[in-house]
């Protein structure tokens, strides 16, 4: 009986170990703002001809510290993209954390845009991207996303959006 008993102590223990190494506190705006060069998979369905996230995605973003337009604890996402800048007035590309170790970003046209889920892995975001659009019935196409912690260029730090 005392071996079934450090049997599960010890379980338990390696179980909480790598969710203590994630912890949320340790996982922080400063930690996580910054730019990253992005990388989405097909989408799966394909998008639907002629919406606005058939068009490229930005290639960096900059996930800013300075609080976005939005409620909910939004903060800026900034980009380069000509699409984000023209489009993005009313609804402006933006992100927070969530627990534990994740966060969200979304961006909208008002009609279409793209939900973003990451896991935080060191210095990538991996997770997926889902697209939507004002018409209800069709399909939410998704696609694996990537982002890796680069270097912010020149024209990114002027911020677009």
């Amino acid at each position: 009986m005392p071996r079934f008993s450090v049997g599960w102590a010890a379980l338990a223990l390696t179980s909480i170990a790598p969710l203590h190494a994630q912890n949320p506190a340790a996982m922080s705006l400063g930690s996580v703002a910054g730019c990253y060069a992005l990388t989405l998979g097909p989408w799966s369905p394909p998008t639907p001809s002629g919406s606005a996230n058939r068009d490229p995605e930005p290639a960096v973003f900059w996930l800013d510290t300075s609080r976005a337009f939005v409620g909910g604890g939004m903060y800026r996402v900034r980009s380069n993209s000509e699409l984000l800048a023209s489009q993005g007035r009313n609804f402006p590309p933006a992100w927070r954390l969530r627990k534990p170790d994740s966060l969200i970003m979304s961006w909208s046209t008002g009609f279409t845009g793209v939900d973003y889920a990451f896991g935080v892995r060191g210095d990538s975001l991996i997770g997926t991207a889902r697209a939507f659009t004002d018409v209800m019935s069709r399909p939410r196409p998704s696609a694996s996303a990537v982002a890796i912690r680069v270097t912010c260029p020149p024209d990114l730090a002027k911020g677009r959006t």
